[in-house]
């Protein structure tokens, strides 16, 4: 049976290069949940992780996470995930986020609503890719760190306090440097998306989460 398996895996590896198929993209596709990614920790008493129909658990540190599972925390929680040992994303109370992918060489996470911090202390190797999604928005991160915030009427500010990104929307892609914001703002009526780099931004411009954030936890990463 084994012999059989591999035999097919091999008929359709030599399918795809014939179809012109970029075989390292399936062969990452193919390893699916292989990267290290779990609950860190949980500060509060209303967080959850859903699998499946929306099945949810109570989340708990060490919780493993893959890709399809989302997680969210209700009012004055806090939740922790690690991915790897060099990546953390800290959740803000109410917020609920998706894992999209979760391969060895691709993490994709969509801020449904909310705010997050994320941290990647390690600069990303030329193979490796990690996004985050929020509203019509995708952000590459390669090894920085910031705040990004989802408003319930889909408006989206970043917060970046380390490195350098580049945030797009639909082919629009503006780059943002350590210590600027950037806003995307829906199309509203007749106007488009705005998708702006706002500058430099003031300590006073960072609601509760961030500062709280700021003061308490990044000291320590």
């Amino acid at each position: 049976m084994r012999r059989k398996q591999i035999g097919a895996a091999a008929v359709f590896l030599i399918a795809l290069i014939f179809l012109g198929v970029n075989i390292a993209a399936v062969a990452d596709d193919l390893v699916g949940e292989a990267r290290s990614l779990s609950v860190l920790s949980v500060n509060g008493d209303e967080a959850v992780v859903m699998r499946g129909a929306n099945r949810e658990i109570k989340a708990a540190a060490g919780m493993p996470l893959g890709q399809g599972t989302k997680a969210k925390t209700g009012a004055g929680t806090n939740m922790y995930l690690q991915a790897d040992e060099d990546k953390t994303i800290k959740m803000g109370s109410s917020t609920l986020v998706e894992i999209t992918k979760a391969s060895a060489k691709k993490l994709g996470i969509t801020l449904k609503s909310g705010e997050i911090f994320f941290n990647v202390e390690q600069k990303l190797a030329d193979d490796e890719e990690m996004i985050f999604h929020a509203a019509q928005t995708s952000l590459s991160i390669r090894g920085t760190s910031g705040f990004l915030i989802q408003e319930p009427g889909g408006e989206t500010t970043l917060f970046l306090l380390e490195g350098m990104v580049e945030w797009s929307a639909g082919e629009e892609t503006i780059t943002l440097e350590a210590g600027q914001t950037g806003t995307y703002v829906p199309a509203r009526d007749m106007r488009g998306d705005s998708l702006k780099n706002e500058g430099d931004f003031q300590w006073e411009d960072l609601d509760a989460f961030c500062l709280e954030t700021l003061l308490n936890d990044i000291s320590g990463i």
